[in-house]
């Protein structure tokens, strides 16, 4: 009864297949995964769900919809310069 994200985009995973359950009752699961690995999906969610999203290291969920948006209409996405806080 919640949500929770598991992000992967930095993990240090071992040679071969590694499998993740995840069981979500009346909530939400979000699997962040870097572009490069492979993810087959199966499962059960009841009143809740569990979403597998694609970012690169660092990106946020906007920066990568706009990504997404710029390589749908074959254009290279354009590298925003760090920002000092």
């Amino acid at each position: 009864m919640g949500g929770h994200s598991l992000d992967f985009r930095e993990a240090m995973l071992g040679p071969g297949v590694t499998e993740v359950s995840v069981f979500a009752f009346m909530g939400g699961a979000e699997i962040i995964v870097p572009p490069e690995m492979a993810v087959e999906v199966s499962g059960f969610a009841m009143m809740g769900g569990v979403d597998v999203t694609v970012r690169l290291p660092g990106e946020t969920g906007r920066q990568a919809k706009k990504r997404r948006k710029l390589e749908r209409k074959g254009l290279q996405p354009r590298l925003a310069a760090p920002t000092e806080d």
